[in-house]
Formats: structure tokens, C-alpha cells, sequence
């Protein structure tokens, strides 16, 4: 089962945000601080939050949040720390993190408008497809929103992130989520769940292991 832990900035306060921010060490401080709008202070800083709290929660010690390392593509990892992987991602006023005894990827992001034509150069022919036949402009974007987010997901469950070409690999989401790419049928069968999420976002992961368990945290439970 992966993990899935969520935080919503909206329910943050000025008290829990100063707390927090009094926690950071001075580089942390320092880089939510360069942030000019509020949003994108709470952002910066409680992404990095909720990775103490899942440690935790296996079991492990929170202190070992200080020794995250990053790949050549900014994907970030705990060295030495077999059976605990993570992902983390955020947007709007959401920060997620998903955590798997395997590696995992997870995407959120906020269904917008005048995105769609993004589809036409950089998906597959299946996407583009499944997002030309939406009903309507409303249900085109969230459809390219649930693509959007499914191959991020992918991309940051491989840790190659945005280097590799979107159009290199293509969902099929007539039914189940299905992937088409070479590599992915050389590695471990992959699991991809895909949600529309408090109806303005959509969140997908990434994973080896089947079924995602989604709850929410509380800034007083970090």
C-alpha cells in the first residue's frame, strides 16, 4: 500500500507558520524567506515539513530528514534508509508526499484553464485523443490535467524528471490506466492511480505496489 499524506495550507495559521518557521535551520529560513507572497513560503516550507512526519510514522527516526540528498535530476532521497521512499510535490494549497517501500512518484496539480493545446505537441496520440474527447472545454482541461499528472508521476517515479521527452511514452485511459513504453515493460509491473482531488486539482502516483491509502495531516500533528 502507498502512502499518501496531505496538508492543506489554507487551514495554517500565522502562529503554526512563525513555529515552524523558528524550527528551520538558517539555509531552510533563508530560502522560504526569499519567497515574496505567503502562499509561496508556506509552500517551501511545509513540503520539506511533512517528510519528518512519514518518517516517523514508519517507524524511523525524524532526524534523518537532514540527510536528504538529491539525483542528477533533483529528485530527492534519504540515503541508507532501505524499504522508505518518498516523493513529494505541491500546488496551490495542497503539499503532498507519497511514501512506498519501493520507488514512487507523485503529482498534483490545479486544473486551469488554456492548457490544452500543450497536449498537441508534447503528448501521444492516445492522450491527445482521450483529451480531444471531452464533452467540453471544462472536461478538456481536466483531462489534460489527469494526463499532465499521470506522466509526472511516471517521470518522478523513474527520477528522470521533465530531462526526458513527454512524447517518449503514452497513457491509454479509455479504461484501466495503461502505459506504453519500452522501458517501463523492462522494469517491475507499475501501479498508477489518478483522483480528481477537492474538485479544482487532480493527484496521481506512481508506484510498484497496488492501492493508495489518502489522508490528510494536520500542522499540529508535524
Amino acid at each position: 500500500m502507498i502512502l499518501v499524506r496531505y496538508l492543506d495550507l489554507r487551514k495554517i495559521g500565522e502562529e503554526e507558520y512563525e513555529r515552524f518557521l523558528a524550527r528551520c535551520d538558517a539555509a531552510r529560513r533563508e530560502k522560504v524567506l526569499r519567497f515574496v507572497h505567503q502562499k509561496d513560503r508556506l509552500r517551501a516550507l511545509f513540503s520539506h515539513a511533512l517528510l519528518p512526519h512519514a518518517l516517523a510514522e514508519s517507524g524511523r527516526d525524524p532526524a534523518l530528514a537532514g540527510n536528504l540528498s538529491y539525483n542528477a535530476h533533483g529528485k530527492p532521497y534519504l540515503p541508507a534508509t532501505d524499504g522508505f521512499c518518498f516523493n513529494l510535490s505541491h500546488a496551490g494549497d495542497f503539499v503532498v508526499i507519497a511514501v512506498s517501500p519501493f520507488e514512487v512518484g507523485v503529482d498534483i496539480e490545479r486544473i486551469r484553464g488554456d492548457r490544452r493545446k500543450i497536449s498537441e505537441r508534447f503528448f501521444g496520440e492516445q492522450e491527445k485523443a482521450y483529451i480531444r474527447a471531452a464533452k467540453d472545454e471544462k472536461e478538456a482541461e481536466q483531462r489534460f490535467t489527469r494526463v499532465w499528472t499521470l506522466k509526472e508521476s511516471y517521470l518522478k517515479y523513474t527520477g528522470a524528471g521533465l530531462s526526458r521527452d513527454l512524447r517518449s511514452f503514452d497513457f491509454s485511459l479509455g479504461g484501466a490506466i495503461r502505459l506504453t513504453d519500452e522501458e517501463a515493460a523492462a522494469s517491475p509491473p507499475l501501479f498508477f492511480y489518478s483522483t480528481l482531488f477537492d474538485d479544482a486539482y487532480y493527484l496521481a502516483v506512481c508506484g510498484e505496489e497496488e492501492g493508495v491509502q489518502v489522508s490528510e495531516v494536520l500542522a499540529r500533528d508535524l
